[in-house]
């Protein structure tokens, strides 16, 4: 890549930035050729001052980037000015100093700065992985009520997310309370907001009655739909059209984060048509950096991490235990057992399965809208 195609990248993250690139580019093609010290240093005044303006421009007017982007800007000042200071060999010391001193100061910045609004982290997966509700730091649960307004679509599978949010308010305290509307400082979130489900009546009204949700609600920023059994019919045609739909509504409405979700377990094993086309929605969510609630990732786990997602389980967490093909326990129920309710899990309605596959995918839920909101996952 070329000098100005760099520019014109690194530059196009921030108005101001333009700026400095092309400043940087003028210095880099004639700098070298300047004998006269005096104006070689006027020069590096020049570019430090729209160095300046780039540095304003990010603090005082709130430039939003993500922040790999932040960095990729960073990183093609920082090794500009490199560059020049190298090229000046005879540019007084305090100069170097100076152009030094700036290129720390926006590394400074770039680390200092976070990302707010919807979609900040975009292409987070959230599964077995993110169910430790002990790690969201506090100031991310109340930002995300703050920001976040949520419409759920599902039926009676996707209400294990809301019932096991419902149970963790008695279990963890009012930091997790929702509502409709967010009243109390609650988190906004519309259950059964639109009616059906990803698969009822059929693959593809779900779309149309988002889109006259969003246009009825334009607070909405978030936007989650669960399956309930449609999966396991699918064909590979049926998830493409779903992922072609989630694609069109995310270019229509840049500013609300669509949540792609799998759908739940059927006894169907690793080589059963539910496994396949789940791994269809997972690659697309992979490849297309989208969010992506595991409903049926979540389920093949318990929260110390033994998998059981090789010993056929279903939605109830029913699993063969010893391999001859027969369901004969459930990897729910044992954990529950062995361990304290109210102090390690908690009692709450959870349709078609045991509490604690409610209590997981709660904890899963408010990963993802601290996530949503912004934080990082560190």
């Amino acid at each position: 890549m070329t000098n100005r195609n760099l520019a014109e990248s690194a530059g196009s993250s921030a108005s101001g930035g333009k700026v400095l690139c092309i400043c940087t580019i003028v210095v880099q093609e004639y700098a070298k050729n300047i004998t006269d010290t005096t104006f070689r240093a006027l020069i590096i005044l020049l570019v430090l001052r729209s160095f300046c303006i780039s540095v304003y421009t990010l603090v005082n007017n709130k430039v939003k980037l993500k922040r790999s982007d932040n960095q990729a800007t960073f990183a093609y000042y920082f090794m500009s000015y490199m560059r020049l200071i190298g090229n000046m060999n005879k540019i007084y010391a305090d100069m170097k100093k100076i152009s030094l001193l700036s290129a720390i100061l926006m590394l400074m910045i770039v680390s200092c700065s976070k990302d707010s609004g919807p979609a900040a982290e975009k292409g987070t997966v959230l599964d077995h992985s993110t169910i430790d509700i002990s790690v969201i730091p506090s100031e991310w649960i109340t930002k995300a009520k703050s920001d976040l307004h949520i419409a759920y679509g599902h039926t009676s599978h996707g209400s294990q997310v809301t019932s096991g949010m419902t149970g963790l308010v008695t279990f963890k305290g009012s930091a997790y309370t929702w509502n409709n509307g967010g009243t109390g400082g609650a988190l906004d979130l519309h259950d059964y907001a639109m009616p059906g489900d990803l698969g009822n009546p059929n693959y593809t009204q779900w779309e149309a009655v988002t889109r006259t949700y969003l246009a009825a609600n334009s607070d909405v920023n978030v936007i989650i739909w669960s399956w309930c059994g449609q999966v396991s019919t699918a064909t590979a045609d049926n998830i493409t059209t779903y992922l072609s739909l989630m694609n069109g509504l995310e270019e229509d409405f840049p500013d609300v984060a669509f949540v792609y979700m799998t759908g739940h377990l059927d006894g169907g094993g690793l080589n059963g048509n539910l496994h396949k086309r789940n791994e269809q929605i997972r690659e697309y969510c992979r490849t297309n950096n989208t969010w992506l609630f595991d409903f049926a990732d979540i389920e093949s786990y318990n929260p110390d991490g033994a998998y059981f997602g090789d010993k056929i389980p279903n939605d109830a967490c029913d699993y063969d235990s010893n391999n001859d093909g027969v369901r004969d326990a459930n990897w729910a129920i044992q954990w529950q057992n062995s361990h304290t309710v109210g102090v390690d899990w908690y009692s709450c309605s959870s349709a078609h399965s045991q509490p604690l596959n409610a209590n997981m995918k709660a904890y899963a839920a408010w990963h993802l809208w601290a996530r949503i909101a912004g934080w990082d996952g560190r």
